[in-house]
């Protein structure tokens, strides 16, 4: 890998010691991942829903089985983004359950690839009901991205796991992760901003009790701006936000402001 684990955790602390908030980019293109190096990303981060809303699709794309979701993230990150970057670690955003890949295995190819670190995502935390028990009980439910990320760890990447509740907050500490990001949802029923803090504080707590450095990042929910970010890190262990500076929606509004204006009256 091109950043150990280590090197990656002192540049984080040095930057939370320093009072500033930690940025991890969820980027698509190589392009998203130059300017977001520029503006200053700690960390970047690309798996396939990235690409796919890119693409112009929903987000719930990515929690579906349609086609090679972890294909298609080292695809984009071994050939846009990696070939771009120059001094920021790049993580792999994968969705550690899929069955048909060995994880020995796989961790080489992604090591070898120039990766430093791995992403639980797509997660089967966005998933409940039946669904979700027939993941569980196919051998493809939470415990596998655990048991997932705890190899990665072994191996010697940084590991930035995305979770839902303490009980995946705690099971992930104790795997070794380095970072945890409070997923608080995306669409349906999201908790308020107000309610937000005491959620993260939570979590992070029970991460903290089977891991106490743990980094806490938050991603979701009604955190929509960089000053929502900061709202809650005031009020909660958050010390910085996952998100993505290439959003479809941030985009869509200067694509069509920028259409709108080209649209002027001839004279």
């Amino acid at each position: 890998m091109l950043y150990p684990r280590d090197e990656i955790v002192r540049r984080l602390r040095r930057e939370v010691e320093a009072g500033r908030a930690i940025f991890c980019a969820r980027c698509a293109t190589g392009i998203a991942a130059r300017y977001a190096e520029e503006g200053g990303a700690d960390l970047i981060v690309t798996y396939a829903l990235a690409r796919w809303q890119q693409m112009g699709f929903a987000g719930g794309i990515g929690l579906a089985p349609f086609g090679d979701g972890n294909a298609l993230a080292f695809e984009v990150g071994t050939r846009e983004i990696l070939p771009i970057i120059r001094d920021t670690p790049v993580l792999l955003g994968l969705a550690c359950t899929d069955p048909t890949r060995r994880v020995d295995i796989w961790l080489q190819q992604i090591d070898a690839a120039g990766f430093s670190g791995i992403n639980n995502w797509a997660s089967v935390g966005m998933v409940d009901g039946n669904y979700r028990r027939v993941l569980e009980n196919s051998g493809m439910g939470f415990d596998r991205e655990v048991e997932f990320m705890r190899q990665a760890h072994a191996h010697g990447f940084f590991t930035l796991a995305y979770l839902f509740e303490p009980d995946q907050a705690r099971a992930m500490a104790e795997a070794g992760v380095d970072g945890i990001v409070c997923h608080l949802g995306v669409g349906g029923e999201m908790p308020s901003l107000e309610e937000t803090p005491e959620i993260v504080t939570a979590i992070a707590g029970a991460a903290r009790a089977a891991h106490p450095d743990v980094l806490v990042l938050i991603h979701g929910g009604h955190i929509r701006t960089p000053a929502d970010a900061a709202w809650v890190a005031a009020r909660s262990p958050s010390v910085g936000y996952l998100g993505a500076p290439d959003s479809p929606a941030l985009l869509g509004e200067v694509i069509k402001q920028r259409t709108q204006e080209y649209k002027h009256e001839l004279e």
